[in-house]
This record gives structure tokens, C-alpha cells and sequence, in this order.
């Protein structure tokens, strides 16, 4: 039981899936004033299920098929800006679509983060944000959770990335420096 929860708990439905099922079930709707239309329908859900089945092997074929890691300073400066970056680096034989979601420290306040876009094979791509910290303190940043859909885009595969770091946020360098600057030009 334990082998088929890693195959289907990572595994969802995209809104083109819904549509195109809402689409054929009515062509069985419509079939029912129109006969003929009952064989279309019929053929048209075969072509769906191995569509859906192509999909499936496309995602699940490779066990680790997007690698990804977070980059950022081991510092963060409060109240100025900070940035973040996350490589990413796809497996997949095909143009995968991501979305990246980074689980932010809770002091930020942000729950829609997320950041989209194309990975090719074996080319790293680099998706950059800004954090801008208000208090200091210490700044837990959890784990990645990349979400994988093939060009098709029936299904999608959530990959966790364990990406756990503690960042600490001290005063603002850049205010210390000009501070400093003018105490020495004073001087």
C-alpha cells in the first residue's frame, strides 16, 4: 500500500483536465437527441484516457525529475532588500512548465508565493525574488514544493525539495555603512 501513496499523493489535476472532461461529458449529454454522437463521444474519451495515461508515464518516468536549491545570504539586512535565488534544473525529456513555490518565513506574511515557468533538459534556470525583512531576528525559510506539468498539461506532479534554512536578520548594512561614512568624513 505504502508503494502506490508515492505514486498518487504527489499527483494532481489540471484545469485543462476538468475542461476537456466537462467537454466530453457533454458529448454524452448531447448524444442522448443525437445517436450518432454517442461513438464520437465514446472515441473521443478513449483518445482522452490515453492522453491522460501518456501523461502519467511522461511525469512518473524519472524518479528525481526536477532538482532544485535555494540560494541566498547567510545574513539577511533588515529593512533593506534581499535577494533570493532558486536554481532549478529539470530531468525530463520534454519542456517541463513549473510553478515553484518557496514556503517563506512566517514573518514576511506572504501564503501566495509562487513563481512560474519553463525548464529545458539539463539547463539550469535561475528564478530570482526579493525579501524585504522588517524586524530582526532569526528567519526560518521551509522546504521547496515544485509543481511539474508535461506540454500536454493534463496532470501535475509535486515534487518536495527539502530546502530547510535559518537566516539570520541583523540592522540594515547599508544604513551601518553610510552611518559609518559620515561619522569618518565628519572626521
Amino acid at each position: 500500500m505504502k508503494g502506490y501513496a508515492a505514486y498518487l499523493k504527489p499527483l494532481f489535476f489540471s484545469k485543462r483536465f476538468y475542461w476537456i472532461l466537462a467537454g466530453i461529458i457533454f458529448l454524452f449529454i448531447l448524444s442522448f437527441s443525437l445517436s450518432w454522437l454517442f461513438i464520437a463521444a465514446k472515441l473521443t474519451l478513449l483518445v482522452f484516457t490515453v492522453m491522460v495515461v501518456f501523461d502519467y508515464l511522461a511525469l512518473f518516468s524519472r524518479r528525481q525529475g526536477i532538482t532544485a536549491r535555494r540560494e541566498m545570504p547567510e545574513r539577511l539586512s533588515n529593512g533593506d532588500v534581499n535577494k533570493v535565488s532558486i536554481m532549478a534544473m529539470s530531468a525530463y525529456p520534454f519542456r517541463a512548465h513549473v510553478e515553484l513555490i518557496d514556503e517563506l518565513p512566517d514573518q514576511f506574511q506572504q501564503r501566495d508565493f509562487q513563481i512560474k515557468g519553463l525548464l529545458t533538459q539539463g539547463a539550469e534556470q535561475v528564478f530570482s525574488y526579493r525579501v524585504k525583512p522588517v524586524q530582526r531576528g532569526e528567519y526560518f525559510f521551509h522546504q521547496l514544493n515544485v509543481f511539474v506539468k508535461t506540454p500536454l498539461g493534463l496532470l501535475i506532479k509535486r515534487n518536495i525539495i527539502p530546502a530547510a534554512h535559518m537566516a539570520k536578520v541583523f540592522p540594515s548594512y547599508l544604513s551601518l555603512r553610510k552611518f559609518e561614512l559620515l561619522a569618518w568624513s565628519n572626521n
